[in-house]
């Protein structure tokens, strides 16, 4: 029998509640969502009482350290992906982390090639 996996969530915001709507069919079965971090304290309460998550933080690195989690997801602003993926990383940890559609369109490309040419080097 496949063990449950622990989930924990970090941001307690639009895309945290698209990411738990989804995972609703596994929850209880396949994946437990064990906890959430957001800066904002009582906004990260309101969210766990909502999605009955049993445990919150207002520090996703004091989750982490607390925490046995197989796997986080990251649902924050795009501008702290990279500090929180390498320090997840490094920690061996799995991660999920979305992207934005509109990607990085290089600076070198004319104002009217943005969003149609991306450079694969």
């Amino acid at each position: 029998m496949k063990k449950t996996v622990r989930y924990g969530i970090i941001g307690a915001g639009f895309i945290s509640d698209l990411h738990l709507h989804a995972l609703k069919p596994l929850r209880d079965s396949k994946v437990e969502v064990v906890c959430v971090a957001a800066r904002d304290q009582q906004k990260v309460a309101h969210f766990a009482k909502r999605h009955n998550i049993p445990c919150f933080y207002t520090d996703w690195r004091t989750m982490v350290a607390k925490e046995q989690l197989d796997i986080v997801d990251i649902c924050t602003p795009t501008s702290l992906h990279g500090e929180m993926i390498k320090e997840l990383a490094s920690l061996g940890k799995a991660i999920i982390c979305e992207k934005p559609l509109s990607g990085y369109f290089g600076k070198e490309l004319p104002t009217e090639q943005v969003g149609k040419e991306v450079s694969r080097e």
